[in-house]
């Protein structure tokens, strides 16, 4: 899943970022709702550092624990 997590990349539609926008915006952090569904860009990575409570600099898209967390009690696990 992380491998698929590449700050705009110029792959197609990744599934894992689309989990994780559908993730933030259950969660309340309605940013990630602004980027195309799978196209991690602004708006996800706002949403991520918001949820994360760090800076859109600081914040690392790739941050295993962080994904983790994001999806702890859910059916979603992380694999590298």
């Amino acid at each position: 899943m992380l491998s698929s997590l590449k700050f705009e990349s110029n792959s197609l539609n990744s599934l894992s970022v689309a989990l994780v926008q559908e993730r933030l915006i259950e969660l309340g952090f309605y940013d990630a709702g602004s980027d195309n569904r799978g196209w991690l860009s602004q708006g996800t990575r706002k949403a991520l550092a918001l949820y994360a409570g760090l800076s859109e600099d600081a914040v690392a898209v790739d941050d295993a624990e962080l994904i983790k967390k994001l999806f702890a009690g859910t059916a979603v696990t992380l694999s590298i």
